[in-house]
């Protein structure tokens, strides 16, 4: 499987992106973001190692996101779990397979 060029974007609803950012990047809780999680209607891969002190917490975002898939890496902490490529890789590049790419010149 190839990568897609570093020149592309998935198409999604921006609004949908930027929540979804902001509520993955800085908090290590998501409570009070439950019905904006339930409304998100794009695809979500998220994962985390089972030490990780967000695991519960990223768990259970996947679970209130409607179109949410998890995994979990056994025994990783959170820096472990950020360096675990070769388990990693291979979950996003399929899950990416679906999506459809929309090249950096035909964005708008």
């Amino acid at each position: 499987m190839h990568a897609p060029p570093r020149e592309v974007a998935i198409i999604g609803d921006p609004a949908e992106v930027e929540l979804l950012t902001t509520i993955f990047g800085e908090t290590a809780s998501f409570e009070g973001a439950e019905d904006m999680l339930r409304a998100v209607q794009m695809p979500v891969l998220l994962y985390s190692g089972t030490e990780d002190p967000r695991y519960v917490s990223v768990k259970a975002a996947a679970e209130l996101t409607p179109l949410a898939s998890f995994f979990e890496l056994p025994g990783l902490n959170h820096g472990e779990g950020g360096g675990a490529v070769d388990e990693v890789v291979p979950r996003v590049l399929s899950s990416l397979r679906p999506c459809r790419w929309l090249p950096a010149s035909r964005r708008s």
